[in-house]
């Protein structure tokens, strides 16, 4: 398409060459102009289309992992041979880190949290990088024990006890709502059962449930 174009253009300059009325030599020059623009423009697509695509960087998930705390920071310690320093990225944020590292015999690994257990200091969390082990050093903000890596919403002993109660409560509600008057009566004997079994003291569940 591009070389018909350019032998568009070339007749084009030829006419305009040959043009004595100043209107008629304007028309050819902008219709030169015009296509001597998409030329290009058809081109620079040819030349894009060209570029080899960037492949997309395939990782490892690790999985050979310990950590330990102590007042001040969470260290993860990652078991991998072969890693070098300048093959190592990672990102911190309040909440989160991100820890990539490239090359190692082959292979690409990544590990990441998207929601620590508690919330961190990112400018001062660091990677520190030895020949058979990566270190993830995450500053907490607070100094407060970790129980876990990942966030966890803490529930009161209460709450725990109080939640298959309440789905229990809930299924039996379905099933005395849609059941017949044999269903409904037996529903509601086995919940006078189930209260009656609290000991004198203990917070027992509503007495009128359905």
């Amino acid at each position: 398409m591009a070389a018909d174009l350019r032998a568009d253009v070339a007749e084009l300059k030829f006419l305009h060459s040959q043009a004595r009325r100043p209107h008629v030599k304007v028309f050819f020059a902008a219709q030169i102009q015009n296509l001597e623009k998409l030329i290009a423009d058809i081109e620079l697509r040819s030349n894009l289309a060209k570029v080899p695509a960037v492949s997309e960087v395939k990782y490892e998930t690790l999985s050979n992992l310990t950590w330990e705390q102590d007042s001040e920071r969470v260290k993860i310690y990652v078991s991998l041979e072969g890693v070098q320093e300048d093959k190592v990225e990672a990102k911190f944020g309040e909440w989160s880190f991100d820890l990539k590292i490239h090359d190692v015999g082959g292979k690409n690994y990544r590990y990441s949290i998207s929601k620590v257990h508690k919330e961190m200091d990112p400018d001062a969390c660091k990677v520190l990088v030895k020949p058979s082990r990566v270190t993830i050093s995450l500053r907490k903000l607070e100094e407060e024990d970790w129980k876990d890596l990942h966030f966890k919403e803490d529930k009161s002993e209460e709450e725990s006890k109080r939640e298959p109660m309440d789905r229990l409560l809930e299924m039996m509600r379905h099933m005395y709502d849609d059941g017949d008057d044999e269903m409904k009566k037996t529903i509601s004997d086995a919940w006078t059962t189930y209260r009656s079994s609290f000991k004198p003291g203990q917070k027992k569940p509503p007495a009128k449930a359905f």
